[in-house]
Order: structure tokens, then C-alpha cells, then sequence
């Protein structure tokens, strides 16, 4: 990804819609995130 499509898709995350503009965003914000952020791959043990 460039730097605007990167822009772009962090700011469709969870965190980022949440927070008011110029203030911090919240630590928890990352517990709602919705599937396009959420995912984890683990690799096998």
C-alpha cells in the first residue's frame, strides 16, 4: 500500500471513528474492532 491507501484504511478502524478529532484515542477502542482489523492468523504449533 502507498501512504494514502494506508491513511485511508486506518482510518475506517474502529479506534480512529471513535475518537473525537485532536483528542486521544482510547486504549479499549481496540476491543470493537470490526473483521477487515480484527483478523489474526497464528501459525501452527
Amino acid at each position: 500500500m502507498n501512504a494514502q491507501q494506508i491513511s485511508d484504511y486506518s482510518h475506517n478502524d474502529v479506534p480512529w471513528r471513535t475518537a473525537e478529532e485532536g483528542t486521544i484515542i482510547e486504549y479499549e477502542a481496540v476491543f470493537y474492532r470490526t473483521a477487515p482489523y480484527s483478523v489474526r492468523e497464528y501459525p501452527n504449533e
